[in-house]
């Protein structure tokens, strides 16, 4: 059915849920975008074909 061609990916970011913890340094929204997402816990299915 499936071959080598076809990857499905499931996941989910930020399991638990945590809010990030305060930046007092950071300029934006006072926490470290690149180490937290700002929308908390979501999850994500991607599909790639390759011809």
């Amino acid at each position: 059915m499936f071959d080598d061609r076809v990857t499905i990916a499931l996941g989910i970011n930020n399991v638990t849920d945590e809010d990030p913890p305060g930046c007092f340094t950071c300029g934006l929204n006072n926490f470290d975008p690149t180490t937290y997402d700002a929308p908390g816990r979501f999850g994500y299915i991607r599909f790639s074909y390759r011809q």
